[in-house]
């Protein structure tokens, strides 16, 4: 029987939860975001120590998700950019092959889209984003290790719940802070 949402003991409700967050995700995908943080705290308000993982699992995979696709865009302009300059000297360098105007006009396109590709990159902001979602990972995982140990060497079955609120407070807070960085990208845009 097993579908694609029926991960955890609550399979029909993360199947709603899902297709709520993929149809927000895409409206807007920051409140996206936030609105899985909303759902997810009121869930992990009475904290077990293997929901708490839970959302913590599910919080490394959505950051190296969107590192990896921020990243890659990074990367693309990054790469477009160095090969449209590249060509365009090039072009500009040949001589005598009787095409010379012709040439130029590619070069001149070629130099065009090096400055809308330069001019793009500090707007959309794809490094900053990679960058700060692989730290949000790196603390995810840490959390993740803290938590596994702690749950190691206590009685996994009743977890001390002032330990747990700690754990889901670090959990908060690195959402927090991520939330944070992207809210003040976005609006460094608008200035």
């Amino acid at each position: 029987m097993g579908g694609f949402c029926s991960l955890s003991p609550q399979a029909s409700s993360e199947c709603v939860r899902l297709v709520l967050f993929i149809a927000a995700y895409l409206a807007h995908p920051m409140r996206a975001v936030a609105q899985t943080l909303m759902v997810t705290m009121r869930r992990l308000r009475s904290t077990t120590g293997p929901d708490l993982r839970y959302a913590i699992e599910k919080a490394i995979n959505q950051t190296g998700y969107r590192k990896l696709r921020n990243q890659k865009k990074a990367s693309y302009i990054k790469l477009a950019a160095m090969l449209f300059s590249s060509a365009a000297t090039v072009l500009l360098g040949l001589k005598g092959v009787g095409s010379e105007q012709v040439f130029k006009n590619i070069a001149f396109v070629f130099s065009a889209s090096v400055t809308l590709l330069t001019a793009l990159e500090p707007f959309f902001n794809f490094r900053s984003f990679w960058v700060e979602h692989e730290i949000a990972q790196g603390r995810f995982l840490g959390l993740r290790a803290d938590l596994d140990f702690y749950l190691a060497g206590s009685d996994a079955k009743h977890p001390d719940e002032s330990k747990l609120a700690g754990f889901h407070q670090t959990y908060q807070k690195i959402w927090d802070d991520l939330n944070t960085v992207w809210a003040e990208n976005r609006r460094r845009e608008k200035t």
